[in-house]
């Protein structure tokens, strides 16, 4: 069925795309370490600083 050939072949170019990542998006890296990614995790200081000062915003105007 040639439909099904074109169908099949695009996901499979999508697979090239990402080939450290499973079907279901868990990385195969770090698969047997969980910690192997805790770089990642690091947030930039100016980030987190707009972050709170958000949450407190939105606090501020729910008991409003």
């Amino acid at each position: 069925d040639p439909d099904y050939l074109e169908k099949y072949q695009e996901l499979h170019e999508r697979e090239d795309l990402f080939p450290d990542y499973e079907e279901n998006g868990t990385d195969l890296l770090g698969a047997s370490d969980p910690h192997s990614d805790d770089l990642d995790d690091v947030i930039d200081p100016e980030i987190e600083e707009v972050y709170e000062k958000f949450c407190l915003n939105s606090e501020h105007k729910e008991k409003q």
